[in-house]
C-alpha cells in the first residue's frame, strides 16, 4: 500500500508547505491524473474500481510525525508518479481533485496544455476558458477547474474534477 506523507496544513486549506513535500512531476504525468479522474467521477461516485484498473493505489494521509490522520480525503498514488488524487467522501457532487508539484511556474502552462489535448483527445466536446485565474475544462456534466498552487519557488496545479448534477425542476 502507499504512504502519503502530508502535512495538516493541506487539509486546512494551506497546501504550500505539504505541497513542497512532493517531487515535482512532469506536465504529462499531470494531465494523465486528470484524464483517469476525469473517466472515474460519475453521477453519484467516484469509481475507486476504474481509478484502481489505471493503476492508482489506495493511501493515507499522516502528519509530520507520522501518526494516521483520519480525514473524509481518500488518498491515492500511483507507482512512478508523484501525482496525489483526492476523493471527497460524501460531497455533494463527486469530486477527484489532483495535487501535484510542478517542476516551474512555466510548467504550469504546459501542463494545462497538456490537460486540454488529453481531455479534448478523450471527449472531443470538451471546450476550455478561464475563470479569473483559474482554467476551466467543461464537458457537461463533467468540469475540471485548474489553479496555479504553491509558491514562485515550489510550484504546483491543483485540478478539481467534479460531475455537475443537472437541477431539478
Amino acid at each position: 500500500m502507499i504512504r502519503f506523507l502530508l502535512t495538516a496544513a493541506l487539509l486546512v486549506g494551506t497546501p504550500a508547505s505539504a505541497l513542497a513535500q512532493l517531487t515535482p512531476s512532469q506536465p504529462d504525468a499531470v494531465a494523465n491524473a486528470v484524464v483517469d479522474c476525469w473517466a472515474a467521477v460519475g453521477a453519484k461516485i467516484v469509481d475507486k474500481t476504474a481509478l484502481v484498473q489505471r493503476g492508482w493505489q489506495a493511501g493515507s494521509v499522516s502528519d509530520p510525525q507520522g501518526s494516521r490522520v483520519d480525514t473524509p480525503l481518500q488518498v491515492y498514488g500511483k507507482s512512478g508518479s508523484n501525482v496525489v488524487l483526492m476523493l471527497m467522501s460524501g460531497a455533494s457532487s463527486p469530486t477527484c481533485s489532483i495535487v501535484s508539484r510542478v517542476g516551474s511556474a512555466v510548467d504550469v502552462s504546459l501542463a494545462a496544455q497538456a490537460v486540454q489535448r488529453r481531455l479534448t483527445a478523450t471527449d472531443p466536446q470538451v471546450k476550455t476558458a478561464r475563470s479569473g485565474r483559474s482554467i476551466v475544462f467543461l464537458s457537461l456534466p463533467k468540469i475540471a477547474m485548474l489553479d496555479a498552487t504553491g509558491t514562485k519557488a515550489e510550484p504546483g496545479v491543483r485540478i478539481v474534477v467534479s460531475f455537475q448534477n443537472p437541477e431539478k425542476k
